[in-house]
C-alpha cells in the first residue's frame, strides 16, 4: 500500500472520525434541549440541602430510595415521585429533577425505586416472587412507611403528602393515589401524573376475535401465546390465572383492577394531569377519561395537554412552565 493510499484512508477516517463526533454532539444538544424545554435540568448544590441516598425501605435489592432534605427541615410535607420506563426499566434518579425542584421550595422529597417486570425479583415477606403491578404498588406502601421512620430520625414529623410519576412511574402513583388514599401512612393531598396511563383496557385493547382463535386452535404459536397471555395477566394481577379457556371477561376486570381511573371515587386526592397531544404511547385520552371521572366525583384537578409535544413533554416549555406552577398552588392549597 502506497504512502498516498495511506493517507487518503486516514483522511477518510478522520471526516469519519468528525462526523460521529459533530453527529453524537448534535444529539446530545437536542437531548440537553429537550430536558431543559420539559423542565428536568434543576441544579443542586450543597446549600439548598442534603441528599440521603439509597436508603433501605424492605429486603429486595431494589427496595431503595434517595431523600432530599431542604436547608430548611421544618416542613411537614412529603412529595414522593415514582420513574417510569414501562413497568420494566428506569431508576428512581429519572425522578431527581422533580425531587430537587421541590426540595427547593421547601418540601421534603423522595424518588424510589420499585422492582421491576422481567428484570427483578422479589423478596417480600410472602417470599421470593416476581414482580407486577400489585407488588409495585405494595413497594410505594412500604417506602411510605420507611420515609416517616428515617424522617423521624431527622427530626422531622411528616403529617401529609402529593405523589407523582412519569410514564408507568404516573400509573403507579395514580394507582396508589386512588386506592389508598384513605389508608396511606401519611394522607395524600394530591397527586401529579406526566403522560401515566389511566386505563388498560384503552392501552391494551382487547381483540376477542384473535384471542378466540388462539385459545380454541392448538398450535404452537397458538400455545405460546396463552403462555404470554397468563404471564399478562400475573403482571395486571400478581396471582398466577390459572384457566383453560379465555374469558375476556376476566381479563376486562383485571385491566380495570390494574388502571387507575377505575378506582376513582369522591375521596380520590385532586390532581395534575399532564399528556401530549402528539403521544404514540400514551395518548392524551388517558388524561381526558381522568379528568371527567374526577370532573364527575367534584375531584378538583387541573388537565395538560401540551399540543406539540409526545411522550417526552419537551416541545411546549410555556406548557411546563404552567404546570410547575400548578403544582406549587397545589402545594399551597392542599398542604395544610
Amino acid at each position: 500500500m502506497t504512502k498516498k493510499v495511506i493517507r487518503t484512508l486516514l483522511w477518510i477516517i478522520g471526516i469519519i472520525v468528525l462526523i460521529v463526533i459533530l453527529f453524537t454532539g448534535y444529539i446530545w444538544f437536542k437531548i440537553d434541549q429537550t430536558e431543559s424545554s420539559a423542565g428536568r435540568k434543576v441544579e443542586w448544590d450543597s446549600k439548598n440541602g442534603d441528599i440521603l441516598r439509597n436508603l433501605k425501605y424492605g429486603k429486595g435489592n431494589r427496595n431503595v430510595y434517595d431523600l432530599f432534605l431542604p436547608a430548611n427541615k421544618n416542613c411537614d410535607a412529603l412529595m414522593l415521585f415514582v420513574h417510569g420506563g414501562s413497568w420494566m426499566s428506569g431508576n428512581k434518579e429519572d425522578m431527581e429533577w422533580a425531587a430537587r425542584r421541590y426540595a427547593k421550595e421547601g418540601y421534603i422529597s423522595a424518588t424510589i425505586n420499585y422492582s421491576r417486570i422481567g428484570k427483578d425479583t422479589l423478596n417480600l415477606d410472602r417470599g421470593n416472587t416476581f414482580p407486577s403491578i400489585e407488588s409495585m404498588v405494595a413497594e410505594i406502601d412500604m417506602a411510605i412507611n420507611s420515609i416517616v421512620q428515617d424522617c423521624n430520625q431527622h427530626g422531622i414529623t411528616l403529617t401529609q403528602m402529593a405523589i407523582g410519576g412519569y410514564s408507568a412511574g404516573g400509573h403507579l402513583a395514580m394507582l396508589y393515589a386512588n386506592r389508598h388514599a384513605k389508608d396511606s401512612a401519611i394522607p395524600i393531598r394530591f397527586q401529579i401524573s406526566w403522560v401515566g396511563p389511566s386505563d388498560f383496557t384503552l392501552l391494551f385493547p382487547t381483540d376477542k376475535e384473535k384471542m378466540a382463535r388462539i385459545w380454541n386452535e392448538d398450535s404452537e404459536e397458538n400455545i405460546s401465546k396463552r403462555k404470554e397471555f397468563q404471564r399478562g395477566m400475573y403482571f395486571l394481577s400478581g396471582e398466577n390465572i390459572q384457566t383453560n379457556t379465555y374469558s375476556d371477561i376476566l381479563e376486562d376486570s383485571l385491566k380495570r383492577k390494574a388502571s387507575p381511573l377505575y378506582h376513582i371515587n369522591t375521596n380520590t386526592p385532586p390532581a395534575v394531569l399532564v399528556y401530549g397531544a402528539k403521544d404514540q404511547l400514551v395518548s392524551a385520552k388517558h388524561g381526558e377519561l381522568t379528568s371527567l371521572a374526577l370532573q364527575r366525583s367534584g375531584i378538583d384537578h387541573r388537565l395538560y395537554v401540551f399540543p406539540n409535544s409526545g411522550h417526552e413533554l419537551g416541545a411546549d416549555p410555556e406548557y411546563t412552565d404552567s404546570v410547575q406552577n400548578t403544582i406549587l398552588e397545589f402545594c399551597q392549597r392542599y398542604f395544610k
